[in-house]
């Protein structure tokens, strides 16, 4: 045994290592086994002397005096003792590393919703950040993890007033950070606006605007050069309801051959003829939505509707009766769509044709009669669980709406 890595290990160490090695196995938080304690008394005593009484039966007999000689038992009684001993490398490697325990303390706190911790000892991190004599790798690793951290928090659980932290290393300091780090925060930054916004707060439409814009600037939104068509309609999308046309048309031109190359036209003509709905240039978007291609689910979903919108901004009753029962039947026999899909697509073209019908019937009726019947129908739309888009349909009854975001 005396020639046992374990007892090399320990021969290693220096006084001061061998009695914090000590305190280490003798603490109850570490290790509730006796016979692991009396085996490293046993080692520590007689390691030093020249001719050490450590051969595997004397050992054992030391460790049970009243046993036979059982070299499992004493092999698994080592095995705890060198268990131990890597452990306390590793406690002891972590206590000498800068701001470790601070960083892993005030996760901890986060995850068991400990806040007054987490904020108090934030605040004590960053004073120690600062007094930092260097900006090393130990410096940069703990202030972003601190910032990443307090940044969650804000989010989650503080008034939008309080997360400053984020806006300004977005508006200032981004550009200093690694490419992984500036996508975690710029990540963090846009669904927090999308989340917001998602709850019924408009304001941060703006906000998410600005992030698109700058998330393009900086090349943080595209991957290996190129953008996603879905980055593409959400931005096109967000530019029309801010009513930034302009800005708008130039990024649908200016980015369309950064889209990739086999959903490029789709993507293209789609996001125009979106932009012309918007502007209310209605013969424009049609032409337009006439050239995109159904080669998937979505740009057929999305395109009928849009262009479900188009008919009924030019009034054409018969193209949107014909378009609504098309739309129907496809939705009904695609295999692709699921059953809750297929659901509020229904439920929305049948409430859509109501809502066509009530307008071509208008100059039957009265006008108070007419506003009844809007809502009447805005208020079934309302009761009916699932309805895709129904905003459009509460729109169109005369009902504001906060229109999500994904």
């Amino acid at each position: 045994m005396e020639n046992s890595r374990l007892v090399r290990y320990i021969q290693d160490f220096g006084p001061k290592q061998r009695e914090k090695f000590r305190q280490f196995v003798i603490s109850p938080y570490f290790n509730q086994h006796q016979k692991t304690i009396e085996l490293l008394e046993i080692i520590l005593k007689e390691i030093d002397k020249s001719k050490p009484k450590l051969g595997k039966v004397n050992v054992h007999r030391r460790l049970f005096p009243k046993s036979d000689y059982d070299e499992q038992q004493l092999h698994n009684v080592m095995s705890y003792l060198k268990r131990l001993y890597y452990r306390f490398l590793s406690v002891h490697h972590f206590e000498q590393q800068n701001f470790r325990e601070e960083v892993i303390t005030l996760e901890a706190a986060y995850e068991n919703n400990q806040f007054d911790v987490l904020k108090n000892r934030g605040k004590q991190l960053e004073k120690q950040l600062k007094r930092h004599g260097y900006r090393d790798s130990d410096y940069f690793q703990a202030d972003y993890r601190l910032h990443k951290l307090l940044g969650y928090y804000m989010a989650h659980y503080e008034d939008r007033s309080k997360s400053h932290v984020f806006q300004n290393m977005l508006e200032k300091d981004v550009e200093s950070l690694g490419p992984v780090q500036r996508e975690d925060l710029y990540g963090f930054a846009s669904n927090y606006c999308i989340r917001q916004i998602n709850l019924g707060q408009d304001e941060f439409r703006r906000e998410l605007f600005q992030l698109y814009k700058q998330g393009l600037r900086i090349g943080l939104i595209m991957q290996n050069g190129m953008l996603s068509e879905w980055n593409y309609k959400n931005i096109t999308a967000l530019g029309c309801s801010l009513k930034e046309y302009e800005w708008t048309e130039n990024f649908i031109q200016e980015y369309k051959d950064m889209l990739p190359s086999h959903r490029r036209e789709n993507a293209y003509n789609y996001n125009l003829a979106h932009l012309y709905y918007n502007k209310k240039q209605y013969s424009e978007a049609l032409s337009v939505l006439l050239l995109v291609q159904f080669t998937d689910v979505k740009y057929h979903l999305n395109t009928s509707f849009l262009l479900l919108r188009t008919y009924f901004a030019l009034k054409d009753t018969e193209a949107l009766l014909s378009l609504i029962d098309t739309f129907r039947i496809y939705v009904i026999r695609n295999r692709k769509i699921t059953t809750d899909q297929k659901r509020g697509y229904t439920n929305f073209l049948r409430f859509a044709k109501k809502l066509v019908l009530i307008r071509h019937q208008a100059p039957a009726y009265s006008r108070q009669t007419v506003e009844e019947k809007l809502v009447d129908l805005a208020k079934k739309v309302e009761s009916t669980s699932n309805v895709i888009n129904k905003y459009w349909i509460l729109e169109e009854c005369g009902v504001e709406t906060g229109v999500k975001v994904g």
